[in-house]
C-alpha cells in the first residue's frame, strides 16, 4: 500500500528516498557520511548505489537523493 508523507523542507537539508535495498547493504552511518560529504544529489545517489552493490546487491536497489534550492532571484 503506497504511503503518502509530506516533509517539510529547508536549504539545509537532504532528502533520502530509498528502498530496502540500500539499507540492507549499507548502513544508516554510511549513509548519513555519504549524504553528509556529498558534492551534488548525482554523486550522492551514484555512491549510495555502488555502495550497495558492493556490499552484496541481493535486492532491488532505489535511490533518490534531493535538496532544495532557492530559486534565484529575477
Amino acid at each position: 500500500m503506497p504511503v503518502v508523507t509530506r516533509l517539510d523542507s529547508d536549504w539545509n537539508n537532504v532528502h533520502l528516498i530509498c528502498s530496502d535495498g540500500l539499507t540492507k547493504h549499507v548502513t544508516d552511518a554510511r549513509i548519513a557520511e555519504i549524504l553528509g560529504a556529498m558534492t551534488s544529489p548525482k554523486q550522492a545517489a551514484e555512491q549510495l548505489l555502488q555502495e550497495a552493490l558492493d556490499g552484496g546487491g541481493t535486492d532491488n536497489i532505489t535511490v533518490v537523493v534531493g535538496r532544495a534550492t532557492p530559486k534565484p532571484l529575477a
